[in-house]
């Protein structure tokens, strides 16, 4: 996380992926970042099956699916007054790219 927070804090305009599953991760990365900068969390919402079968169908990926229970757990819900935007991953992908960029 620090890794990710001190690119946050020394790019603009710079999108990164990582899971951030708790509260505590998040607000982590967002104390790295500049008053005048914003940090935007995008939750891909994908129900559990649908990750399985992803997850499953990937071959040589380095996430093996028996670690995907542990994962749901960890996750934690936004907290109050906590922005971040929810889209639906089982969407098109095309789909879910303008959902992100309208929300950016």
């Amino acid at each position: 996380l620090d890794s990710l927070a001190a690119l946050l804090r020394d790019n603009d305009n710079i999108i990164l992926a990582c899971s951030a599953l708790k509260f505590e991760y998040r607000e982590r990365l967002r104390r790295f970042i500049q008053i005048e900068k914003k940090i935007v969390f995008i939750h891909l919402v994908v129900p559990e099956e649908v990750l399985l079968s992803r997850l499953q169908s990937r071959e040589g990926h380095y996430f093996p699916p028996s670690l995907l229970q542990n994962q749901l757990i960890t996750l934690e819900e936004r907290q109050s007054g906590e922005e971040i935007c929810e889209i639906d991953n089982t969407l098109p992908l095309e789909t879910v790219l303008e959902r992100i960029r309208s929300f950016l």
